[in-house]
């Protein structure tokens, strides 16, 4: 196989860093031994090997400059696409590898960095599409180029893939140029923050609605056909345990889990279920919370019932590899036994005149005449077209076995929910992602499980739910319900606490409702506590909900200032407020803090030089970058203090006077 012939210019030691990381990624086994680095287009079967649960067939890369026009509908296939031009093309694909072998990771990743990877190609056409001779101002003019051709949000995650680029390149040493570049788009409205109408938004987005809860509730007792009882019980699965969707859907047959447990000097029963984690989590049992415990029994009952026979198929398969479960009397017969075109259309059971529809089954899938002279085919060639058709379910990550396909859990025959096509009993399929979404979300001219059943949304439209807003729906109710943050991501499976967030979907009164809840049960301490607890109870009431009308979340904790009264005197030093509230707990908000700290320290260092200089108004600034320091340095110490329980609010006293310091004191 030819190679790509890369030249260079006089820039020898980037080069031969760029050379050195372009031939590691050629003998990288990341993607496959077999990849063809050198093609415009990457491809793998998705079922084979990848996500189990996808609907996509195939994955795809293109490794090709933008399209002309709007940037967001591309052609199928290499049809109209232009190739990334070399050496910038060899050192993305360089990178992709290399990411993948150092921790697999979804393809969306890859898909974004490549987006991004498309305007910095671009940007460096002056200079030959040479990364050795990248400059901050060639990353400037990429997301320049993405702001004008991108919406807000889609611009921002470009800017973070291109300052992930920068931070690769400078790494590898393949620039000449220092790249220390960073994403100048800010992050857009609703992306973080919580008061604004587009968070409001975008919150709702992510939850299902309550009618859409209310109809899914009443369905779940009125299905009755397997393609029915099947989807259903998934819903009911992610009710109950909040999986990612491959979670779920690859779970094996034997996932149920009990075991007895001492709580409070009495034997429990314990209820969980075995699932093959992502993102970094291995192996793991998800404990069903007591509430939902009989919802997920009677799940897991109804799905072994309803996968029974299509398990019973792969079990026969996998016993006999290379046959197909024929009935008799042709099952395990002779290979070499000819089948005429009316034999196969009983055996496939189709209606009509089983011969002349049996003719069109064996054209279509290319199955050869075993005697030209008459339309008769090999017993064999018949079976393997059952055989290949079968999901063949591959490892979820690299370094993993793959589970068998009559050991999954969600099994179902080829066309089982198909609307018009038979059932095809002799090919057993993995119910996939696409399958489920098409059940609870309109899609062309397919009914959901809403509509078939007579459930529509108050306003008179259909609802819409997807199977991630589960997810994001039971965390939320965790973060509500005060539940720790190692708690909710251990359950979650997240190795990372800071992930948390992007699941807490509490609105400001949600947030000030919690706050006013945890104040109530002692689990906010500092002045705001000292006052609380010494009013009488009848003032209490009105005291928290005077006080904790709404709060939203910050960068190191919980703000409480009601906005709709005043804007806030102390904004961009949350750390020194007198309205802010320290979240035991939170890595991200500790993390941060710790990086804030770090920062005023460097400021107090050039304060106190200018001050020794006698500069004018150095003194003043030096007393604010010291406060910044003494009161991150208490937030750091608050997160690393054992005795304090995780989720407790803690209201620190700020150098300023605080509305909620007792009267003299």
């Amino acid at each position: 196989m030819s190679q790509t012939v890369i030249a260079f210019d006089n820039t020898a030691y980037p080069q031969k860093q760029l050379q050195k990381l372009i031939g590691e990624a050629r003998a990288s086994h990341a993607f496959g031994a077999d990849l063809d680095f050198d093609a415009p287009c990457w491809e793998w079967a998705g079922v084979n090997g990848r996500r189990v649960s996808s609907a996509a067939k195939v994955v795809r890369l293109y490794f090709t400059v933008n399209i002309e026009g709007d940037g967001r509908r591309s052609p199928k296939g290499m049809e109209g696409r232009q190739p990334l031009s070399e050496p910038f093309g060899s050192m993305i694909k360089a990178f992709i590898r290399k990411s993948e072998e150092e921790k697999s990771k979804s393809f969306s990743t890859y898909h974004e960095l490549l987006r991004a990877g498309r305007y910095l190609h671009d940007a460096l056409a002056p200079v030959g599409f040479n990364p050795c001779l990248a400059t901050v101002e060639h990353f400037d003019a990429a997301i320049s180029a993405a702001r004008q051709r991108e919406a807000a949000s889609s611009a921002y995650m470009v800017g973070t893939k291109l300052e992930e680029l920068a931070h690769r390149m400078a790494k590898a040493h393949v620039s000449l140029a220092h790249l220390d570049w960073g994403n100048p788009v800010p992050r857009p409205d609703g992306y973080g923050g919580r008061m604004t109408l587009a968070a409001r938004t975008a919150r709702d987005d992510r939850l299902p609605s309550e009618e859409a809860l209310d109809a899914l509730a009443r369905i779940a007792n009125l299905v009755t056909e397997d393609a029915d009882v099947l989807r259903m019980r998934a819903v009911e699965l992610l009710v109950c345990g909040g999986w990612r969707i491959n979670e779920l859907l690859t779970m094996p047959f034997d996932c149920e889990v009990e075991e007895t447990v001492e709580q409070d000097g009495q034997a429990v029963l314990r209820y969980g279920l075995r699932y093959d984690g992502e993102k970094g989590f291995d192996w793991s049992i998800k404990w069903i919370p007591t509430p939902m415990i009989d919802i997920a029994r009677r799940a897991v009952a109804d799905l072994k019932r309803v996968t029974a026979a299509p398990r019973q198929v792969a079990r026969f398969m996998a016993k006999h590899p290379g046959r197909a479960a024929l009935p008799e009397p042709y099952r395990l017969g002779d290979p070499e036994r000819l089948l005429t075109a009316a034999e196969i259309g009983r055996l496939l059971g189709f209606p009509g005149i089983a011969g002349n529809t049996a003719r069109t089954w064996l054209a279509t899938h290319r199955v050869p005449r075993a005697d030209p002279t008459r339309a008769r085919v090999r017993q064999g060639d018949v079976e393997a077209v059952f055989v290949a058709r079968c999901a063949r379910p591959g490892p979820t990550r690299p370094g993993r076995k793959a589970l068998p396909l009559h050991d999954h859990l969600f099994l179902l025959f080829e066309n089982t929910l198909h609307a018009t096509r038979g059932t095809n009993p002799f090919v057993v399929d993995v119910l996939t992602d696409g399958q489920l979404s098409d059940f609870l979300t309109p899609r062309f001219e397919k009914q959901t499980v809403f509509e078939r059943f007579g459930f529509a949304a108050a306003d008179g439209g259909a609802h819409s739910v997807n199977t991630h807003q589960f997810r994001h729906w039971l965390n939320t109710l965790a973060q509500a319900g005060g539940m720790s943050q190692m708690e909710i991501a251990r359950w979650s499976g997240r190795k990372i606490v800071a992930q948390n967030a992007a699941y807490d979907h509490l609105s400001g009164m949600e947030l000030a409702a919690k706050a006013r809840e945890l104040l109530e049960a002692g689990r906010v301490t500092g002045p705001i506590n000292d006052v609380f607890a010494g009013l009488p109870p009848v003032e209490r009431i009105r005291f928290k909900e005077t006080l904790l009308a709404t709060a939203h979340t910050t960068d190191v904790g919980m703000c409480i200032n009601d906005w709709t009264m005043a804007p806030c005197a102390f904004h961009g030093a949350c750390a020194d407020c007198r309205d802010h509230l320290v979240v035991k707990g939170s890595a991200d908000q500790r993390e941060r803090a710790q990086e804030l700290l770090e920062e005023h320290l460097t400021l107090v260092a050039h304060a106190e030089l200018a001050v020794a200089d006698e500069e004018y108004g150095a003194a003043n600034h030096l007393e604010h970058n010291r406060r910044m320091v003494a009161q991150l340095e208490k937030i750091v110490a608050v997160h690393d203090d054992a005795g304090v329980p995780d989720g407790t609010l803690v209201h620190l006293n700020p150098s300023g006077p605080s509305r909620f310091e007792p009267a003299g004191g």
